[in-house]
């Protein structure tokens, strides 16, 4: 058995916990897969590298409908171009495709 131990003494948003953890090498399809089980409805998954302030990282986040647009919470402009790395998982329907 493997296990982990995250000292996150200056606390740690689930999205950067998750992040951290892709890059640690869980599958992000596994993840995704998982997450489809929780019947959640619809949702997007982001999934893609980032360089801030120096530092890389990938950058994991869950946008929900009302958040398709842009996500307020970290500056993150999301649009639909086919340029970048997102990943969207449309809920129970079973249908996803990347862009």
């Amino acid at each position: 058995m493997k296990a982990i131990y995250i000292e996150a003494f200056a606390g740690i948003s689930g999205n950067m916990l998750l992040g951290a953890l892709i890059d640690a090498g869980v599958p992000f399809d596994y993840l995704a897969s998982e997450m489809k089980k929780l019947h959640l409805g619809e949702y997007e998954l982001i999934n893609e590298r980032v360089n801030k302030c120096g530092i890389d990282a990938n950058y994991f986040n869950v946008l929900l409908p009302d958040e398709h647009q842009h996500d307020v919470t970290i500056g993150h402009q999301h649009e639909h171009t086919h340029a970048g790395h997102h990943h969207h998982e449309h809920g129970d329907t079973g249908h996803n495709h990347e862009h």
